[in-house]
């Protein structure tokens, strides 16, 4: 009679929640156009984050002028988040002769 293999929680495989590389450069875009107007900028990334099953929440922190981006997975305690700052965008002006 053979007992096979003992389960436990270790042999769970750990995800780790992450956002792809062009969603990164997405949202890092957004911010980064919508720089000089924080609550546009954090309802679009949160229009944009609908759709992404491991997003748990997008948080504007106003003190330190920054969009966090928080990433959970489902079933385990890991947690990811990315901060996006909100930098105006850099306008150069023309010279005038």
């Amino acid at each position: 009679m053979s007992l096979g293999k003992v389960i436990s929680l270790n042999d769970e495989p750990i995800e780790i929640p992450k956002i792809r590389r062009d969603q990164h450069k997405r949202i890092n875009n957004i911010v980064k156009t919508n720089g000089n107007f924080p609550e546009i900028a954090l309802g679009l990334v949160r229009d944009y984050t609908k759709g992404m099953e491991h997003v748990k929440s997008v948080q504007w922190i106003q003190e330190e002028a920054l969009i966090k981006l928080v990433l959970k997975s489902d079933y385990s305690k890991m947690v990811t988040e990315y901060q996006f700052s909100l930098e105006a965008p850099l306008t150069l002006e023309t010279p005038t002769l």
